[in-house]
């Protein structure tokens, strides 16, 4: 596993207070960490359109983190930050979960994140590592779906 840190604008990565942050009850926490990645991504897709929010791994004030393993390389991103502290606290890194603006993370995506094959890893577990590991258009195309919704 490698670890690297991707360079992000500061400001988008300020906790203004503005993000809509979802409560998770324990019991909720332990069912969804042991779903299935399909249900885990149909259930992060949904969340981080409700609250237009998204968490991610960073490990300073201007990065985010990707991990590449197995030849494969993703930011690993989730609904909620108890869902991402959990991921921090086991793979051994010095990390924290921050949240971003959904617009914010889309505008990221398509400006910097094409290089390279990167995808999103959707929700990954301890037990799951990469989660539901997808292109970023079709994480793209799934926000929009969902939003369709709303």
């Amino acid at each position: 596993m490698i670890i690297t840190e991707r360079k992000i604008d500061k400001e988008i990565l300020t906790d203004k207070g503005e993000f809509r942050q979802l409560i998770v009850r324990d019991a909720e926490f332990s069912s969804l960490i042991k779903s299935s990645k399909e249900v885990r991504y149909k259930y992060v897709i949904k969340r981080i359109v409700d609250t237009e929010t998204i968490w991610l791994l960073s490990a300073g004030e201007d990065n985010i983190l990707s991990i590449t393993q197995n030849d494969d390389t993703f930011m690993p991103i989730w609904s909620s930050k108890e869902y991402g502290n959990d991921f921090c606290k086991n793979i051994g890194e010095t990390c924290n979960c921050i949240p971003i603006s959904l617009y914010d993370f889309l505008d990221f995506l398509e400006e910097n994140c094409y290089e390279n094959n990167l995808k999103v890893g959707v929700f990954p577990t301890i037990n799951d590592f990469t989660g539901s590991l997808v292109s970023i258009q079709l994480f793209i195309q799934s926000v929009l779906e969902e939003q369709e919704w709303y």
